[in-house]
């Protein structure tokens, strides 16, 4: 990195998009890549995300006995619906904190991901069911035979 140029002296309250651009502006300075700036930011948080994990499943292994047991039996949507009470904490953390880059990407990177994935049949579906709905790309029998399916 060049000399007096550093990502951590970057104001804390700045808030997040104007420090992805001043990232972005020094990165010109610098003798790095934006990728090898995101890679320094995500992985440690990724890393460490990993171990916390593995200790977790590693103590919950060897004291099966100290495991709580699950009073009820609660479903997805149940979940969902009751985090409902954390998004005002979220954005308030987010506006008045404006935590740091790679806080907010292992965050938000996992999550986004996760969300991509139980999200994906239902949409799939909702999309088909759409498409059948107003009989469009092979659900509809009085197709002329150029674009009939088959």
């Amino acid at each position: 990195m060049a000399k007096g140029l550093s990502i951590k002296a970057l104001p804390v309250r700045l808030p997040t998009a104007r420090r992805t651009v001043v990232i972005v502006v020094l990165k010109k300075r610098m003798l790095s890549s934006i990728a090898q700036l995101f890679i320094a930011g995500v992985l440690p948080g990724l890393l460490l995300a990993l171990l916390f994990s593995g200790y977790i499943v590693t103590w919950a292994l060897f004291n099966r006995e100290k495991i709580p047991v699950i009073a009820e039996h609660t479903t997805l949507l149940q979940k969902i619906h009751a985090s409902r009470y954390l998004i005002p904490v979220v954005l308030l953390i987010e506006t008045n904190y404006a935590p740091a880059i790679w806080l907010q990407m292992s965050i938000y990177l996992p999550f986004t991901l996760i969300s991509s994935l139980l999200l994906l049949q239902p949409v799939k579906g909702a999309v088909v069911g759409f498409q059948w709905a107003l009989r469009m790309h092979g659900f509809d029998e009085n197709a002329p035979p150029e674009i009939a399916p088959g």
